[in-house]
């Protein structure tokens, strides 16, 4: 949450920070201050969410000048 782990929510789900890092990775996190929010799915899936400035320019920020 806001770049931090949260190792309350950690605990409850039995995720590892280590667990956290391999999952991050896999999605092409390599920073935790990058990271607004993240979610675990019901289907075992994290959804993250970037912050503004961390997330990849797309077509149409290319276009904006």
């Amino acid at each position: 949450e806001n770049g931090k782990k949260v190792d309350k929510e950690l605990r409850r789900l039995c995720m590892s920070a280590e667990e956290l890092s391999e999952e991050l990775r896999l999605q092409g996190v390599t920073e935790l201050k990058d990271i607004r929010y993240a979610i675990v799915e019901t289907n075992g899936q994290l959804s993250i969410i970037l912050r503004e400035g961390a997330r990849p320019a797309t077509k149409e920020d290319l276009n904006n000048k």
